[in-house]
């Protein structure tokens, strides 16, 4: 419970400019998808171990993995 409450907090503040409902939709979409998130984080993080900012690693893994993101996001009803 504690540290559902850490993680939502933690993603709350990288989703500040989205509303209320926005900012719940997309923790439940996280929480519901742990292991492809995990993944996302780790080839962020190789990216940025590989001298990329952490901005153009986002990019860069988020490009590579866009059809799985989109349909993860598809799933949860965020994105039609």
């Amino acid at each position: 419970m504690f540290r559902d409450f850490l993680f939502k907090k933690m993603i709350e503040k990288k989703v500040e400019g989205l509303d209320d409902e926005q900012k719940s939709e997309i923790v439940e979409i996280l929480k519901n998808n742990p292991d492809f998130f995990k993944q996302i984080a780790e080839e962020i993080q190789e990216e940025v171990k590989n001298g990329l900012s952490e901005q153009e690693a986002a990019v860069k893994v988020a490009k590579r993995n866009q059809n799985q993101i989109m349909d993860v996001f598809k799933k949860g009803g965020f994105v039609k």
